[in-house]
């Protein structure tokens, strides 16, 4: 694949993401490969289909989805893409969300992603603002944090 190929192919993936919806997973999914590779903090699969299920679900979740691409840099000698973004949805248990991640995307030679993974702080963004779940994570980071004057 050319450097100019990649460069086009990338952009067209990211602009994807930033504009995703559930009316827009079509287009989406066209630039995705069919044994695409897909992970994040609760998911690790396989195939178009079971990432398409993953976002499907997340849009039924959670209402109002947003990517906010930040940055990016590419590799074009190993067709790789990283994205720096905001992901931003309703929670009907938190209320409205707002992380960032960063995504590490490989592309094939048919320009197709067919790698794309996720990675973003899960437990200070989702367990920890759980009621339930909030206590039990600072109890636990308690003995792990470092007093001021003790560097």
């Amino acid at each position: 694949m050319t450097t100019e190929m990649f460069t086009s192919a990338a952009q067209r993936y990211l602009d994807a993401l930033q504009s995703l919806s559930p009316r827009e997973q079509d287009a989406f999914f066209l630039l995705v490969d069919e044994d695409v590779e897909f992970l994040d903090p609760f998911n690790h699969t396989r195939g178009k289909l079971a990432m398409r299920s993953i976002f499907s679900e997340m849009f039924e979740k959670l209402p109002d989805v947003s990517f906010d691409i930040h940055h990016h840099m590419t590799d074009v000698e190993n067709q790789l893409v990283f994205a720096h973004w905001t992901f931003s949805a309703d929670n009907k248990w938190t209320g409205r969300i707002n992380f960032q991640g960063m995504s590490r995307l490989h592309l094939n030679n048919q320009a197709k992603v067919d790698a794309h993974f996720d990675y973003w702080d899960a437990a200070s963004e989702i367990y920890e603002k759980l009621p339930v779940l909030a206590g039990l994570f600072r109890m636990l980071k308690a003995p792990l944090r470092v007093r001021e004057g003790q560097i």
